[in-house]
C-alpha cells in the first residue's frame, strides 16, 4: 500500500505540493520497520539508535555527538536508545537540543534533522553520512544494507509490532531527487522513519546512504533522502563536525574574488577521519556495557590520502569579519541590550597544499570570548537559542556565532582558534555600544563618551535589537537576530579619560 514515513500514527493524503518526490509532489506522511528481515544480534550495527518521542523511530549516530534522523519525527527527543530493543535498552544516551530543516509533515528531500548528545559517544563506532567521491555510490543498483526499529509484518491489516532492531539486504530501485531502496517484500516500515540504508565501501567500512522518508511500506520501495545533500545543512546550524574527512567550507574571504560564497566539498582528513564502523562484535563476547566496538577501519585514504600526522608547529590564522574592530552601535536607552552576531574566519598553514593555504582544513575549532569570559549561547538573554547547548565553539566554516547579547558600554569580543597539533592563536575586537539622548548625540555611559562630530551624516540609520521595549514606529526596525550598522567609524572608539 502507498504510504509515508512517520514514527507517529497514520495520515491521509495531503493536497498535492510542489515538492522533491519523484513527481513532483509530497505525500502526507504515515510511519515507515524492515519488511523481510531478521532480528539482529547483540551489538549488530551499534550506530543505528532508536527515538521515541510519542512515536517509533530510527536514527544514526555519524559522529559522537550527533544523532541524524527525519524531520517528520520532530524535535521532542529527550533522550535516544542504544541496543537491540527498545523495551530492554542497552543504554540511553540524553539529548539537548534538536533541529530539523523542514516541518512538512511530507515525503520530501528535505526530510532531515539532527539531535545533539549531552555526551559524546566514543565507545561506540560512529557510521559517517556518504559524501564526496563515494557519492557517486547513489545509483541504482547499489547494494544496501537497512536497518530500524520498525513494522516487520507486509500484511496491511495486522497490528504494528516495533521497536525491535531488524535488517534487511536489498538495493537501490530507484534515484530522482529521492532515492528509491527496496522491493519485493523487503523493505522499511513503521517506525523506521530517520532509518539508514547504509553501504559498504572498498575499504569495508560502511556509510549512510540515505535516510527514510517514506512511501510504500509493506515490503515496497521506500523513499530515502540523498545523505550527501545533509551534511552542510547540518554542519552549518549544528557547528559541529560531522564530516571529518572532508571540508564543507566556503571559499575564504581573503582569498576569495569579490562575493564568492560557493561551497566546496573537498577530501580534508582530520585525525578523527578513520575508526568507522566495519563488521559487528562477537555477539557472545560483547555487550552494550563495553560499547560494541567490533572490527573498525583504519585511517581513511577514501578520496585522497590520509591523515598522516605530520609536524606543525604554525599556529592558524584567525580574523574577525563582523563585527570589524573599533564599530560603534547605537541604542535608545541606557538599560537596554544589542544583540549582534560574531563572525570569524580561521585557515591553517597545515593544511594541504594542493588545496591552497586557506583551505580551513586543520583548524580544529573557534572559540568565542567576550569581556575575557568564554561565551556561550546558553547565557540567559542569548534569543532564539535553547540554554545548555555547548558552549560557543565552532567547529566548522563559517565560524558564527549568533545572539551575542551586550548592553552599553565598551566590549571586547575575542577568538581563539586552534588548530589539529594543539597550536593556538588570538584576534580580538574593541566595540562601543552607545546611547543617543534627546539632542541627537551619543553617550557611552561611564564608560566614556563618543564625539559625534565625524557621524557619517543623516540618512545612514541604524536598528539595535533590544529586550526592553519597541522602539517607535518609522524610527527604528527591531531585529530578532543581528545588529544592523546605524554608524560604523573609520578609526576606533575611544573612551574618555
Amino acid at each position: 500500500m502507498l504510504s509515508a514515513a512517520l514514527g507517529l500514527g497514520a495520515f491521509a493524503y495531503a493536497a498535492p505540493v510542489w515538492g522533491g518526490s519523484p513527481a513532483g509532489f509530497e505525500l502526507a506522511p504515515k510511519p515507515a520497520g524492515i519488511v523481510g528481515g531478521a532480528p539482529v544480534d547483540t551489538c549488530a550495527w551499534p550506530s543505528v539508535v532508536g527515538m521515541n518521542a510519542g512515536g517509533q523511530c530510527t536514527g544514526t549516530l555519524v559522529s559522537p555527538r550527533v544523532v541524524v534522523y527525519a524531520a517528520h519525527c520532530g524535535t521532542f527527543h529527550a533522550t535516544v536508545t542504544f541496543g537491540n530493543d527498545m523495551d530492554a535498552p542497552g543504554r540511553e544516551v540524553e539529548v539537548i537540543h534538536c533541529e530539523r530543516l523542514s516541518g512538512l509533515q511530507a515525503v520530501s528531500a528535505d526530510d532531515y534533522a539532527w539531535c545533539e548528545l549531552a555526551e559524546p559517544v566514543l565507545d561506540v563506532p560512529v557510521t559517517p553520512l556518504l559524501t564526496g567521491c563515494d557519492a557517486e555510490l547513489v545509483e541504482v543498483g547499489t547494494p544496501v544494507t537497512i536497518v530500524g526499529f520498525g513494522d516487520t509484518g507486509s500484511d496491511p491489516d495486522a497490528p504494528v509490532m516495533t521497536g525491535v532492531k531488524y535488517a534487511a539486504q536489498t538495493e537501490v530501485v530507484s534515484k530522482l531527487s529521492l532515492v528509491g531502496i527496496g522491493s519485493m517484500g523487503v523493505g522499511a516500515d513503521s517506525g523506521d522513519s530517520g532509518g539508514p540504508a547504509l553501504v559498504q565501501l572498498p575499504d569495508g567500512s560502511w556509510r549512510v546512504l540515505g535516510i527514510v522518508t517514506g512511501g510504500g511500506g509493506d515490503g515496497g520501495t521506500v523513499q530515502y533522502v540523498r545523505a550527501p545533500r545533509t551534511l552542510p545543512w547540518i554542519e552549518d546550524t549544528s557547528g559541529l563536525d560531522v564530516s571529518p574527512c572532508h571540508s564543507f567550507a566556503p571559499v575564504p574571504t581573503h582569498a576569495a574574488p569579490a562575493g564568492e560564497t560557493q561551497l566546496v566539498d573537498r577530501w580534508a582528513p582530520t585525525p578523527e577521519c578513520g575508526g568507522f564502523f566495519v563488521a559487528n562484535a562477537d555477539p557472545e563476547s560483547s555487550s552494550w556495557a563495553t560499547g560494541c566496538a567490533g572490527e573498525l577501519s583504519g585511517p581513511s585514504e577514501r578520496c585522497g590520502p590520509a591523515w598522516d600526522g605530520g609536524v606543525d608547529v604554525d599556529a592558524p590564522s584567525v580574523d574577525f569579519l563582523e563585527p570589524a574592530d573599533g564599530q560603534v552601535y547605537e541604542l535608545l536607552h541606557a538599560e537596554d541590550t544589542a544583540v549582534l552576531d560574531a563572525l570569524v574566519d580561521a585557515w591553517d598553514t597545515h593544511d594541504d597544499a594542493s588545496l591552497g593555504s586557506a583551505s580551513h582544513v586543520g583548524v580544529r575549532d573557534v572559540a568565542l570570548f567576550v569581556d575575557g569570559e568564554p561565551w556561550s549561547p546558553g547565557q540567559p538573554g542569548a534569543p532564539g537559542v535553547p540554554g545548555g547547548m555547548t558552549p560557543g565553539v565552532d567547529e566548522t566554516p563559517p565560524y558564527a556565532f549568533a545572539g551575542v547579547e551586550l548592553g552599553v558600554g565598551e566590549h571586547v569580543l575575542m577568538a581563539r582558534a586552534t588548530d589539529h597539533a594543539g597550536n593556538v592563536s588570538e584576534v580580538s575586537a574593541t566595540i562601543v555600544l552607545g546611547v543617543e539622548d534627546e539632542t541627537g548625540s551619543e553617550e557611552v555611559g561611564e564608560s566614556g563618551d563618543i564625539d559625534d562630530d565625524d557621524a557619517d551624516g543623516p540618512g545612514t540609520g541604524c536598528a539595535c535589537a533590544s529586550t526592553r521595549r519597541s522602539s517607535p514606529a518609522g524610527l527604528f526596525v527591531l531585529l530578532a537576530f543581528g545588529l544592523s550598522r546605524r554608524r560604523r567609524r573609520a578609526q576606533r572608539a575611544t573612551p574618555s579619560s
